[in-house]
């Protein structure tokens, strides 16, 4: 779990003690874990109810759950820079954005802050981080496969399901951000799924320039599928 979750926190941590005590009361506060209240750390024992395989989506799930401020603002970020259609942004334009955003209160905005939220969203396959400012808003193919169903459908209200649940799809003009559209063709260029539009369909939504209406999942295809930047 550490693998997949733990940011590298280098830009502000040396100890290698203090990473793990700091991860693991995030995911506590978080709701991911649940700890036994010994005094010393070293003799608590950390345990958790969620599957394992869908660790990235259940941490953006449980963000979106979030009734504090500063643990709202990590998954406030992304929201931000979606809702503004951002695809390719830098490490600076995040941190004057979130000045003057929603959550600009939620703590003081700093270089540290926003290079800790780029690696995070990283991990879970938020968005792709190019050392060492530059960020593209596209989300991961194990990213989408986590949150995909375990049956096709309908194409918007999944959509609408992922924005009010897990993280922003939707900008602002409701229109469906560009990277995440390029990431649904590249699902199905990849044999995950099969996009279709059905004209007497009431939602459909523009992906790129193609309207869809359903999505027809396939079985996990063999091997592992790089991204393409």
């Amino acid at each position: 779990m550490t693998a997949a979750l733990t940011p590298r926190w280098t830009y502000y941590l040396s100890s290698a003690a203090t990473l793990l005590k700091e991860t693991l009361s995030f995911a506590v506060t978080l709701g991911l874990l649940e700890s036994t209240q010994e005094r010393a750390w070293d003799d608590r024992t950390f345990t958790t109810a969620f599957a394992p395989d869908r660790l990235r989506a259940t941490v953006l799930h449980l963000l979106t759950r979030q009734a504090d401020v500063p643990q709202q603002a990590f998954r406030g970020v992304h929201d931000t820079l979606v809702e503004q259609g951002k695809l390719h942004t830098a490490v600076q334009e995040v941190l004057e954005l979130m000045e003057t955003s929603a959550y600009g209160r939620a703590f003081r905005w700093n270089d540290t802050k926003v290079n800790f939220w780029s690696q995070f969203a990283h991990d879970l396959g938020l968005v792709i981080r190019m050392p060492p400012e530059r960020l593209v808003l596209s989300p991961s193919t194990a990213l989408l496969l986590e949150l995909l169903p375990d049956e096709g459908g309908p194409l918007r209200p999944l959509l609408e399901h992922w924005h009010r649940e897990y993280c922003a799809v939707f900008t602002r003009l409701g229109e469906v951000h560009e990277g995440f559209a390029r990431a649904l063709l590249r699902l199905e260029v990849q044999g995950y799924l099969t996009l279709s539009y059905a004209s007497d369909t009431v939602g459909t939504v523009l992906l790129c320039g193609r309207r869809v209406s359903h999505c027809t999942l396939h079985a996990p295809q063999e091997g592992r599928h790089v991204d393409p930047l």
